[in-house]
């Protein structure tokens, strides 16, 4: 099952793709490259923003009561798993902070040493509704 990664895109749509950025830059001038157009915390000049953070969200369907294909009704089924990257500059291994407002990790090309701290947030979030497949329909009705 592929990740996704969800933003709004500059005409203001909801854009969903396989695969996620691994961080941006900001031009000399202060022009956002890539995914930086995305978070106005990314703005400061001539620096690369490592996304060193990811908020993963695993949306799931409780299949302990829910009847289905299997023998007995216990455990779960993942839907779909989303994630969101960004910059975060950690004080400290014993004191991260991955708030939405945490400020962002900003690199100058010339910066040669400089420690990054990689962190992550899960979120389950539970289901109700089913989802039918293709697949599925298949075994129910002749495919066409």
């Amino acid at each position: 099952m592929p990740v996704t990664f969800c933003f709004i895109n500059q005409q203001n749509q909801n854009v969903c793709t396989t695969g996620f950025p691994m961080g941006c830059y900001v031009t000399a001038d202060g022009k956002p490259k890539d995914a930086c157009v995305l978070d106005p915390h990314y703005r400061q000049p001539d620096s690369y923003y490592l996304f060193n953070h990811v908020d993963i969200q695993i949306e799931y369907r409780d299949m302990s009561t829910d009847p289905n294909f299997l023998e007995e009704q216990v455990g779960g089924r993942v839907i779909r798993i989303k994630v969101q990257p960004r910059s975060v500059k950690h004080e400290s291994v014993n004191k991260m902070d991955c708030h939405r407002d945490a400020a962002p990790l900003a690199m100058k090309a010339s910066d040669r040493d400089f420690s990054i701290i990689y962190s992550y947030s899960v979120v389950w979030v539970v289901r109700i509704h089913r989802i039918v497949s293709i697949l599925s329909m298949c075994f129910i009705s002749p495919c066409l």
